[in-house]
């Protein structure tokens, strides 16, 4: 159904125009200067303690959900945490490498 609306019409249910404007003004950045950025941004970040240790999580103040299909590989929710969320993926995708 979606699919049929994006077809036959060119707006989005908000009356707006469907364009891609932002992500191609965001696309035409000076590659040199982006690459810039990130490297006074990475040089920055790898100068910095690590603030956070095994028994410390992220709290992304959502519930993070990573889903394969119908399969829920991982859930924040359920497995207390982003961190532990993010091992459990990790295992899984382990796991499947070593099986393809």
């Amino acid at each position: 159904m979606l699919l049929i609306f994006f077809l036959s019409n060119n707006s989005t249910p908000t009356g707006f125009p469907l364009t891609a404007d932002a992500w191609v003004n965001m696309l035409e950045e000076d590659v040199d200067d982006v690459l810039k950025t990130e490297e006074k941004e990475w040089q920055w970040a790898v100068k910095q303690d690590n603030v956070f240790d095994d028994q410390t999580d992220i709290d992304l103040k959502m519930i993070c959900r990573i889903v394969d299909g119908d399969l829920v590989i991982a859930d924040s929710d359920v497995d207390g945490g982003f961190l532990k969320t993010c091992a459990k993926f990790e295992k899984f995708v382990q796991e499947r490498a070593a099986t393809a």
